[in-house]
């Protein structure tokens, strides 16, 4: 069932993605990381934020994260629920 969560995480509806990164951040699959990271880039706001907050779940296992949490706010507009995420990473 994680591999379908996984594939997901990359799905054209933003719904879907958005729905992926959730579940993948209640799980801490650390396996999808990958995924998330493209999200992180996703033109979705709503998807982006849920895949920081994914990342963010999964930092305390993976430091690295911890740059590209902050890459994915870099030259975003004023969102404040997306700098929330970002700074409870």
């Amino acid at each position: 069932a994680q591999a379908v969560v996984r594939a997901a995480i990359l799905d054209e509806d933003p719904r879907v993605a958005q729905a992926a990164c959730t579940i993948t951040s209640l799980q801490r699959d650390g396996q999808a990381l990958s995924n998330l990271k493209q999200q992180l880039s996703s033109t979705s706001l709503h998807v982006r934020r849920a895949a920081l907050e994914a990342c963010g779940r999964l930092a305390i296992e993976d430091p690295s994260i911890s740059n590209l949490i902050a890459q994915a706010v870099n030259g975003v507009a004023v969102d404040r629920a997306l700098q929330h995420t970002a700074t409870y990473a």
